[in-house]
């Protein structure tokens, strides 16, 4: 009997598993354009934007939860600093599985 008590004990435990983690960073540089006046539309660059981010996904067997950090520094045509941007997220997700039957 304390053999199939320690058992079920070591079953539980490896139920209650920690979360699979990956990690994925982007670094990532962009021309922005603006739209030009006049009687024909043009798009001409107005400078550029270098962006880094990283994204973590964790996964457990009923769940995946995501999470993103980006930073993105602006900058003009002649390559002066305009502003920068910072931003965060996180979401969870439920997963389904399909029972047949």
């Amino acid at each position: 009997m304390k053999k199939f008590g320690l058992l079920c004990f070591f079953l539980l435990l490896s139920a209650c598993s920690k979360p699979e983690v990956f990690e994925h960073i982007e670094v990532s540089s962009f021309e922005t354009m603006t739209e030009s006046t006049g009687s024909v539309i043009k798009f001409i660059p107005s400078g550029y934007v270098n962006s880094n981010s990283i994204t973590y996904t964790k996964d457990w067997r009923d769940k995946t939860k995501m999470e993103v950090s980006a930073i993105e520094d602006h900058y003009d045509v002649d390559g002066n600093y305009i502003k920068t941007v910072v931003f965060s997220s996180s979401d969870e997700y439920k997963k389904f599985h399909n029972q047949v039957g």
